[in-house]
């Protein structure tokens, strides 16, 4: 008698559902962990810190009328979590005064973007890496706040908070600050 051929037992869907994503991790990730050495410079450690202004222009800084001052430190091995804190210098006239916008809030990453193609969004040829990231602030909500990090060693953060107004127009904030390296704090 010849032997007949018999087919694998397949596995059941959930199991193979469950090694897909995990195929679906490590092609997001690894090109990630080898190529996030270059990106340490971008990280505050040492005590240093990013520091710049909301840009003035009108249509990029909406709700942000005061014109505040940001700073922002990062902690280039919590990427995928924490991976940095934002203060502003707005207590005397911002819109949480008499205290800061922002006091040493915490970025929390999306983790539900985290495997999503969104995570993966660029702005041109000038950004190596933007970071979606959700930030807490002092009086007004949570906002969206989007971190660039720049190819000329400058990092770009976007606020925003979505608020519908009357006639269901956006009229949330959206302000767009450009910081630049400082080896110690921004002074405020």
């Amino acid at each position: 008698m010849k032997a007949r051929a018999t087919l694998p037992e397949r596995e059941p869907r959930g199991l193979l559902g469950r090694k897909c994503v995990r195929g679906l991790w490590l092609v997001v990730l690894l090109p990630s962990l080898f190529g996030c050495n270059h990106l340490e410079r971008f990280d505050n450690r040492d005590g240093s810190a990013f520091c710049g202004n909301v840009i003035a222009a009108e249509f990029v800084r909406q709700g942000f009328d005061n014109l505040p001052r940001l700073q922002l430190r990062l902690d280039m091995t919590s990427l995928d979590r924490l991976p940095g804190r934002l203060v502003s210098d707005d207590a005397k006239d911002g819109p949480c005064k008499p205290k800061a916008l922002f006091e040493n809030a915490q970025l929390r990453v999306s983790t539900k973007l985290q495997a999503d193609p969104l995570s993966q969004l660029t702005f041109g040829d000038q950004s190596e890496m933007n970071l979606l990231t959700w930030v807490d602030s002092t009086c007004d909500g949570t906002y969206l706040a989007v971190v660039s990090l720049m190819r000329n060693d400058d990092v770009e953060v976007r606020l925003m908070r979505s608020q519908a107004g009357p006639k269901h127009d956006e009229q949330g904030p959206f302000g767009l600050f450009k910081l630049t390296h400082h080896d110690t704090d921004c002074g405020f």
